[in-house]
């Protein structure tokens, strides 16, 4: 709320208020500094660690603020970002390859209300735009069962679990959704 004001409302999931699976019970663990420099550690990465990051280019000017505050956050662990995008275009070739790339900040509105907007078509191994940032067979799986389902209370579940995947992964950290 503090740097995106009324233009957002923070995430605690992928998949979007209002449609199938979103959990709106669902939060987010905040870390203390000592957990997040023990999870850095832990992950092989020492200070000062470098990392290369796609940036929409929307996060240097409306979203500016929000991106300055993840910046300093992350500097404060001893995480330096590298934004290796200047334009549009060169983020949306590490959009689709993630070559070199090890962080993509960016943003996703789904065309249609449904969840599978916001999950397969991002994340499935053979089609999804995101597929070279995460992947699975698990995720694949849970994904495509829950396209198929009809019953609305497993298709939920099986959405719930596929974001349960994706936090236990450390793939994805939703961070906004747009009003």
């Amino acid at each position: 709320w503090r740097t995106l004001g009324r233009f957002a409302e923070p995430a605690t999931s992928l998949i979007p208020p209002a449609m199938v699976g979103h959990d709106p019970g669902r939060r987010s663990a905040a870390l203390t500094r000592e957990e997040a420099l023990a999870q850095l550690a832990e992950a092989g990465l020492a200070a000062p660690a470098r990392l290369r990051a796609a940036v929409h280019p929307l996060f240097h000017d409306r979203y500016g603020a929000l991106l300055s505050a993840l910046r300093e956050l992350w500097g404060e662990l001893g995480v330096e970002i590298d934004v290796a995008t200047r334009d549009m275009a060169s983020y949306l070739h590490a959009w689709e390859t993630s070559e070199g790339i090890d962080l993509l900040v960016g943003r996703w509105n789904a065309d249609y209300d449904d969840p599978d907007n916001v999950t397969h078509t991002l994340f499935h191994s053979g089609t999804g735009l995101l597929r070279s940032y995460f992947s699975s067979p698990e995720a694949d799986r849970l994904l495509e069962e829950a396209r198929s389902e009809t019953r609305l209370s497993a298709r939920e579940a099986l959405y719930r679990r596929f974001e349960a995947l994706l936090a236990q992964a450390g793939a994805l950290l939703p961070l906004f959704h747009d009003i």
